[in-house]
């Protein structure tokens, strides 16, 4: 069991990254919220130690409309998360959905096993 510390802690950095996620929407055009919707949002490191911005799309074809968009949305990343250096632009591919679904996760916690994408 978690210490009421440690509670807090967690119950904290949700509300900064919900904050912050929702900060990164309201600042994009209105054609990409739009978009972003949609998706899931999340800031992970990458294989190389970067801390990654993280846009899970539903589908492939809205990864491929945000990815059209890809200069807005980098700079608008780099704009409200200091020190984040890279934007990846996922989605669960179809052949992975149903496995996906079966394992009923929360869309934060997708593993990186059941998504593909473009790191910017």
């Amino acid at each position: 069991m978690l210490s009421q510390s440690s509670q807090d802690d967690r119950v904290l950095a949700q509300d900064f990254y919900r904050a912050l996620f929702n900060l990164f929407y309201e600042s994009c055009e209105a054609s990409i919220q739009r978009l972003l919707k949609f998706c899931t949002f999340g800031i992970a490191p990458s294989e190389g130690g970067h801390r990654t911005f993280f846009i899970i799309a539903p589908d492939q074809e809205l990864a491929e409309e945000l990815v059209e968009e890809i200069d807005s949305i980098v700079n608008q990343v780099s704009r409200i998360t200091v020190g984040v250096k890279q934007t990846a632009i996922c989605f669960v591919p179809a052949e992975k959905q149903s496995a996906y679904r079966a394992m009923n996760y929360e869309p934060s916690q997708i593993p990186s096993n059941f998504l593909l994408g473009q790191i910017f």
